[in-house]
């Protein structure tokens, strides 16, 4: 068999050899895997290596938050081969053949170092052992989010626990050593044999510690990852002993927030028991969900509405027991993706696979259990882990899903007991009591025990009246009593009314009221002496109160104005963060913590300030909008900085948030997100803009806009108009700057006729061909004006328009060609040189423009096509700079393309002709004939 090495890409780290019998674990805890790496994302038991049964080898992720990838692809084992590339985080390891390389300590087969290979071999601790009085380390368990775990034993009892030991970090954040200290003594005061016992908390020479009753099964999530799925049967026990652990949790208002694998512990008795409960708070590691805000919990387990930002509850964690049982039926995790954001994304928005899909003999009782653990909304699920208990001790029993309870029978609730009154009555004598001597008959028992007074029947037996209180038939005496047995039961009456007066639920003015009336009706009694005493406390109580109320009122009204001074709701580029700091900050809020008034005043400025703050907000992105329509992203870059930095908030307790922070923090979100993709966005306005430019060009100067005709008549003044319009539309820098370096040409090219008519004195020669005739006979001008030129004709004169010259470069080069006695300035010339230009255009598009009419039946001959590019033979002849003869031969070389086109087309090869003109248009788009001919769909500008 070959031999096969793990390699390193990048160096750094020794390779390792692929044992060939056993496994190796790979991970970055140097105590649990056999070959360590570090790097972001390379969990602690990332995967394993070990060879199959025929004799290949195979690699297996082993739950691993990023996930194992094989030659790019994510994977959850596969077969192993040399060349083959694995990724683990951001590590990337080459399977290569050491058959020839040397053995080193480094590569040296596991086989030969150790018979029994482990997946995750013991190791000495990196650093020392701290030392803790009273305990002895033995060595380190692992690591958590809190620090090193090691296994030490208490001296005092000759006990082992486990030592936990703060790191660093935490030692110097001196908010979280009080909160993790008073949380640990909290968790130290809770007793259930389903909970992992606190025992210990303590500071020696700044180490921080805490000690813990020591599990020695480890974690269900070591056993998962070492033996794959559990059997159901381990599971559900599990299960039940986690429920009765969140029992006890409900029965003293513990949310544990992070229930996984990794904090379900075991002993040697097999019992599971929650770990860290009343410590999640401090211990647990954050995450960030898609809003960028911090979650308590472990990613792969925590609920939606944790994910969310919600308050968690006791169903909170059954979401998370739920997601820990599937994980241990199934040996995966049931939301997956290659980071954290991925995964609670899926968590919001998809299914798990079912767990009978990968776990088919688990019991439809569990899987049902399970399924509705797991269940999105909360009210879905159990509604506390005691109904959760129950389920599983039916599924156990084998008692049928969802038998209906028992209900509680009919019948009193209660028994009422005689008042300690009336016994006092009952011993004076029953004639008193009914009104009677010696001789009369006593009244009957109408109770059939002859005792309490209630029937046994439907409940709705009334209670006797207290004693005392016998009925109209017999009256009793209201005031004193010549006899003694009158005055004492005027004391019973008494003592029964101060009785019920205290059952009822009244105000304090009220009670008081109801005090001093029952002292006057039952004057010289004792409880007339009570009730008058209790009345003089209560009005003291609110006399003291009204007293308080005012101070308190005067306190908060000074503090109130100090709050909305540092809120400034009314500044107009108002922080809310800062705002909300600054009132933080006013001095003398702790004396006001625990009244619900103010705190709802306090909370109620907070909400103004958001609310203001929001208003402002929603102007700011109408403003930003607006940049980015307009496109100015530098300017929008400024406001989205701006206005980023106002959305940053003061932490607050879970639960506290004031009104109008989320969306505050979303705007932030938000803007950020705009931020980060603005050069995405200005390249895509860029894109949209010039497609826009193209297509207004296109439609302002192309073949269906009179551009031609206006050209053909030598209009420049309305060709000009037309260059202006267009650059009121055009949105690109390049586009706009095409556009004025063609309208300051055409406005050149207006300055060419005016050179003749204005220096009519200076002609050398008089005598023109005529334009209008097909050999252009010469005759001779008699005048020329701004309209046209004066030819004598038949012994009188004609009138000839400038427009007759149109479109015909070679009239136009005989009309200016050393028409002047002297030569053209080099302004002249410039005007000459862009009338030609333009002209040839329009006598090159004039010719072929029936070949562009619908229907038209025209017919471009060979003789037309060799024309075509004629016309700018002349315009070259009166081209000043390489700039303007470069630009002619192009649109010449497209002309003569364009010719040879329409000639193929009207022989009828298509395919030819087609092929020209997509030729035309790929390789001429920057050329005057295009711009003519398109309608700027398929036109880039020039660069």
């Amino acid at each position: 068999m070959k031999r096969l090495l793990l390699e390193v890409k990048g160096g750094g780290t020794a390779p390792a050899e692929i044992p060939r019998s056993g496994m190796l674990a790979i991970g970055s805890d140097p105590d649990r895997a056999g070959f360590v790496l570090t790097g972001q994302g390379v969990d602690d038991v990332h995967c394993a290596i070990g060879r199959t049964k025929d004799g290949t080898f195979a690699i297996k992720d082993l739950g691993s938050e990023y996930g194992t990838f094989l030659n790019g692809e994510k994977i959850a084992q596969a077969r192993l081969s040399v060349g083959d590339e694995i990724l683990l985080g951001s590590v990337r390891l080459l399977v290569v053949d050491g058959s020839d390389a040397p053995q080193t300590a480094a590569t040296k087969s596991k086989k030969e170092t150790n018979p029994n290979p482990k997946p995750a071999a013991k190791r000495k601790p990196k650093s020392p052992a701290p030392e803790i009085p009273g305990y002895e380390v033995a060595h380190r368990l692992g690591h958590g989010a809190m620090g090193d775990v090691y296994l030490a034993v208490q001296k005092s009892l000759d006990r082992e626990v486990a030592l936990k030991v703060l790191s660093k970090k935490h030692e110097q954040d001196q908010a979280f050593i009080r909160s993790f200290q008073a949380e640990a003594r909290s968790a130290a005061a809770l007793n259930h044999p389903n909970i992992v016992t606190v025992h210990d908390v303590g500071e020696h020479e700044g180490v921080h510690y805490l000690t813990m009753e020591y599990m020695d099964r480890e974690s269900l999530e070591v056993r998962v990852v070492k033996e794959g799925a559990l059997p159901w049967p381990i599971v559900l026990e599990a299960l039940k002993d986690a429920a009765s652990g969140l029992v006890y949790a409900e029965s003293r208002g513990l949310v544990h927030r992070d229930i996984k694998p990794a904090n379900l512990m075991q002993n040697h008795t097999g019992t599971t028991k929650i770990a860290d409960l009343g410590l999640a708070t401090s211990i647990t590691e954050e995450d960030a969900g898609d809003d960028g805000q911090k979650i308590l919990g472990t990613p792969h387990f925590i609920s939606p509405e944790q994910i969310r930002g919600e308050k968690a509850d006791c169903r909170s964690d059954l979401y998370s027991l739920g997601s820990t049982a599937y994980r241990l039926l199934t040996g995966q995790t049931p939301f997956q993706g290659t980071n954290t954001r991925e995964i609670l994304r899926s968590k919001l928005r998809d299914e798990p696979k079912p767990v009978r899909v990968l776990a088919k003999d688990v019991p439809e009782g569990l899987v049902a259990i399970v399924d509705r653990l797991m269940q999105r909304d909360p009210a879905d699920r159990y509604p506390s882990a005691s109904a959760l208990l129950r389920e599983i001790e039916r599924l156990q029993s084998g008692a049928t899903e969802g038998a209906a309870q028992a209900k509680p029978q009919g019948g009193l609730g209660k028994k009422l007991a005689l008042p300690i009154v009336g016994a006092l009555v009952l011993v004076i004598g029953g004639a008193a009591i009914f009104g009677g001597g010696d001789d009369e008959p006593q009244r009957e028992d109408p109770t059939p025990d002859g005792g309490t007074g209630l029937v046994e029947g439907d409940g709705n037996t009334a209670p006797p009246p207290l004693l005392g209180d016998v009925g109209d038939e017999d009256p009793m005496p209201t005031g004193p009593a010549d006899d003694d047995v009158a005055e004492k039961l005027f004391e019973t009456n008494a003592e029964n009314a101060l009785l019920r007066l205290n059952q009822r639920d009244l105000g304090p003015e009220e009670r008081r009221d109801e005090l001093r009336t029952l002292a006057k009706e039952f004057l010289g009694t004792t409880a007339a002496t009570q009730a008058i005493e209790e009345a003089d406390r209560i009005d003291q109580e609110i006399r003291e109160a009204v007293a308080q109320r005012s101070e308190r009122d005067s306190a908060v009204a000074s503090i109130l104005k100090a709050l909305n001074d540092a809120a400034n709701v009314d500044a107009e580029d108002l922080n809310p963060g800062t705002s909300l700091s600054a009132m933080a900050a006013v001095p003398g809020l702790d004396a006001f913590a625990a009244d619900d008034g103010f705190k709802a005043e306090y909370g109620a400025l907070q909400g103004r300030v958001l609310a203001a703050a929001l208003v402002q907000f929603g102007a700011a992105e109408s403003a930003m909008l607006e940049l980015q329509g307009a496109g100015d992203f530098e300017g929008l870059r400024a406001q989205l900085l701006l206005m980023i930095g106002r959305t940053e908030l003061p932490a607050f307790e879970e639960g506290s948030a004031p009104t109008g922070a989320a969306e505050v923090v979303d705007y932030g979100v938000r803007w950020r997100a705009r931020l980060d993709s603005l050069d995405s966005l200005a390249e895509s306005f860029e894109v949209e803009q010039r497609i826009a430019d193209k297509r207004a060009i296109g439609t302002e100067l192309g073949a269906a806009s009179g551009l031609v005709g206006e050209l053909a008549r030598l209009d420049f003044d309305a060709a000009v108009a037309r260059f202006e319009r267009l650059d009121t539309t055009l949105g690109s820098a390049d586009a706009r700057a095409w556009n004025a370096a063609l309208g300051a040409k055409l406005r050149a090219a207006t300055g060419a006729l005016p050179i003749l008519s204005n220096h009519w004195s200076s002609w050398r020669r008089t005598r023109v061909s005529d334009p209008r005739e097909r050999r252009g006979a010469l005759r001779e001008v008699v005048s020329a004006s701004a309209t046209g030129i004066v030819l004598e004709s038949g012994g009188g004169t004609e009138e000839i328009p400038w427009t007759a010259f149109g479109a015909d470069t070679k009239a136009l080069d005989l009309l200016f060609s050393k028409r002047l006695d002297r030569e053209y300035t080099a302004e002249e010339a410039e005007a000459i040189s862009a009338m030609m230009h333009f002209t040839a255009l329009a006598e090159c598009l004039q010719l072929a423009g029936e070949m562009f009419q619908p229907n038209s039946g025209a017919v471009f001959t060979e003789s037309e096509a060799e024309a075509l590019p004629m016309a700018f033979n002349a315009a070259l002849e009166w081209a000043t700079s390489p700039e303007e003869r470069a630009a002619l031969r192009r649109d010449r070389e497209a002309s003569e393309l364009l010719g040879r086109a329409l000639f193929r087309a009207s022989e009828g090869e298509w395919t030819t002709a087609v092929a020209g003109l997509e030729r035309l248009l790929a390789e001429y788009p920057e050329t005057w004939l295009v711009r003519l001919l398109s309608d700027g769909s398929t036109v880039n500008l020039p660069e």
